[in-house]
């Protein structure tokens, strides 16, 4: 494992996440959720900036390359679990559960698929869908994190909610690219 920027802003997403959602399931005051909302905001800024730094500093990795999409799954699965257990949507546990559960299928879907593949082809790199799927994700996941810490700003709660509802869409067509560009590998 090579150590260099990118992939120390991936393992430091991965390392935010259970802390992340720690201060969300302790949370008996606002100040711990402020928290775990500026934590997520720069954990989620990582995302961005380890792809963008690989790049521009030429430090792509394979390393990198696996660990990346492990770290948004993490990031997505975990955070999305624990907001549901959350007050966030009490009032429409079905309809916040439901794309909830179409994400980490097919979270965990396209995992296998990636397995599967794995070197012999480049057939399952990271789609225009996929990377607008996970903004829409994090952006739900980051608009409840902040609903929790300023319950007052009800509006938040619902925003997430149609947020989720569109990264769920693009979950679906994404998932569905992804299978279909993988069919012919079934075969082994």
């Amino acid at each position: 494992m090579m150590l260099n920027l990118p992939n120390f802003l991936t393992i430091f997403r991965i390392i935010c996440v259970p802390i992340i959602a720690v201060l969300i399931i302790t949370s008996k005051g606002q100040s711990l959720l402020i928290f775990a909302f500026l934590l997520f905001i720069v954990a989620s800024l990582t995302d961005y900036l380890d792809g963008l730094t690989a790049r521009t500093l030429n430090q792509s990795t394979e390393f990198g390359k696996v660990l990346d999409p492990i770290a948004d799954k993490l990031m997505t699965v975990i955070l999305l679990c624990v907001l549901y257990g959350t007050k966030v949507g009490d009032d429409f546990k079905l309809m916040i559960g439901l794309p909830i559960v179409v994400i980490i299928f097919r979270e965990i879907f396209i995992s296998g698929l990636r397995e599967h593949v794995s070197k012999r082809s480049e057939v399952l790199q990271v789609s225009w869908i996929a990377k607008i799927k996970t903004g829409l994700q994090l952006t739900a996941i980051g608009t409840w994190i902040f609903f929790l810490a300023y319950p007052e700003f009800s509006s938040f709660e619902y925003i997430g909610l149609v947020l989720i509802w569109a990264a769920a869409v693009l979950t679906l067509i994404s998932g569905l690219d992804y299978f279909i560009k993988a069919k012919p590998f079934f075969r082994d």
